[in-house]
């Protein structure tokens, strides 16, 4: 096995750790939305949730919760 430079160790490093924080931050929202059934998604990946006002119901968008570890 050969040995890698530092500098390629680092972004290996680097490169791991930022997969790992997406891959937790998909977690996370998977598992807010399984909390909240009543939000939707839209093709292009925002979140929404059905308000209704009136006699009408509208589209509200949501956010999901910010990631303390960011």
């Amino acid at each position: 096995m050969s040995r890698l430079s530092p500098v390629i160790q680092e972004a290996n490093r680097i490169a791991l750790i930022r997969s790992a924080a997406k891959n937790l931050k998909k977690m996370q929202i998977r598992r807010w939305l399984k909390e909240n059934p009543e939000i939707g998604t839209t093709t292009t990946g925002r979140f929404y949730k059905m308000v209704q006002v009136g006699n009408t119901y509208k589209m509200r968008y949501v956010y999901p919760p910010v990631n303390p570890l960011a």
